[in-house]
């Protein structure tokens, strides 16, 4: 159940459409008040992500829905990017990758960034969006 007066804001990253459609449906099937924000390459989303914030908008935190493998910039690339800036931009996102890889060294290796909270295999399942949703709240707290 979401909080009230909250604002929950989702930033999906992933290249596969039809992917992006089903993480939109799911969240706002749970969540019609959520903000989400569509990117299909990791290019678009870091310059979005590097611009700055309105006073207003700095008030919460925004999770990021991250697929590992895109053309352009891909998820790795948009983590080392972000990894690099300041602290004043990356302490308002918290960073979940969404991958198609079951392999253990890209799990392993996406959550020595300390900006990933979690590393989930596609499909994702119900619990999946609950917890990330949960996340959102547990942030702004």
């Amino acid at each position: 159940m979401p909080l009230l007066n909250i604002k929950r804001e989702i930033l999906i990253i992933e290249d596969d459409h039809s992917f992006h459609m089903i993480l939109k449906k799911t969240f706002f099937a749970l969540d019609p008040n959520l903000t989400i924000h569509s990117f299909f390459d990791g290019l678009d989303a870091i310059e979005y992500v590097r611009d700055p914030m309105e006073e207003d908008e700095r008030a919460y935190k925004s999770i990021i829905l991250l697929d590992l493998t895109m053309p352009i910039l891909d998820g790795w690339g948009f983590l080392d990017l972000f990894h690099n800036l300041p602290k004043s931009i990356k302490e308002h996102y918290t960073i979940f990758i969404v991958s198609s890889s079951i392999n253990k060294s890209d799990r392993d290796r996406a959550l020595t960034y300390d900006c990933v909270k979690n590393y989930y295999s596609k499909p994702l399942l119900v619990a999946d969006f609950n917890q990330i949703l949960k996340s959102c709240d547990e942030a702004i707290e």
